[in-house]
């Protein structure tokens, strides 16, 4: 009896340790979906004015290219190639990030499976649980993006070489390959608005789960 009182006792102090601990973790995880979807708008914001200027040097490069104006076709080009490579450095670095997601998913994926009640005399063979479904939907979500942003990339690359080798000698030959250029300067426009759509699904999608 003496044992039994003790032990309540002992659940009653416990208790509101434990409570307060929960609720600080969820106050923490809430703070940081907060902060990541902040980072998330920030970072689609920045995006769009990025291809809003990407575009409009580029109509000025197929204007200067339709007259023929080779000093101004040659500024322009100079000046696109570079906004093609900051793009390509940017998206270095969101694979970098995609990356380290499909890292801390599948952790949580294999908390999940560590997790699950074992002491039911069920077996967990053919069966899934909710967190660990969730979360294994998580990580294939994660792994898709990983693998357009990497497809991605390596398109955005092809482009800039393609760009790159054109030539403003104001012949014919070089008149032909600016034209090349301009079509690959179009498909990079395509890869970034593909990312800016995609950023801004990945948002709405945050939203929603918080």
């Amino acid at each position: 009896m003496k044992r039994l009182l003790i032990g309540v006792a002992l659940c009653a102090l416990l208790a509101p340790a434990t409570a307060n601990a929960q609720a600080t973790g969820e106050d923490a995880a809430r703070g940081t979906d907060r902060s990541e979807i902040t980072r998330g708008a920030t970072q689609i914001e920045r995006d769009s004015a990025e291809g809003l200027t990407f575009d409009a040097t580029v109509d000025a490069y197929a204007v200067a290219v339709k007259k023929k104006d080779m000093r101004a076709a040659a500024t322009l080009h100079s000046e696109i190639v570079g906004l093609m490579q900051r793009e390509i450095a940017q998206s270095k670095r969101k694979i970098v990030k995609a990356r380290d997601e499909v890292k801390r998913t599948k952790a949580l994926v294999r908390a999940a499976k560590r997790d699950a009640p074992s002491d039911t005399g069920v077996s967990r063979k053919g069966m899934v649980f909710a967190d660990e479904r969730d979360d294994e939907r998580d990580l294939r979500d994660d792994r898709r993006d990983l693998a357009e942003q990497e497809t991605r990339l390596k398109n955005q690359r092809r482009l800039l070489t393609s760009t790159k080798r054109v030539t403003h000698t104001g012949k014919k030959a070089g008149w032909a390959g600016a034209k090349k250029a301009l079509e690959a300067m179009r498909g990079f426009e395509e890869t970034l608005k593909r990312d800016l759509e995609e950023g801004r699904e990945e948002l709405r999608e945050d939203r929603r789960q918080r």
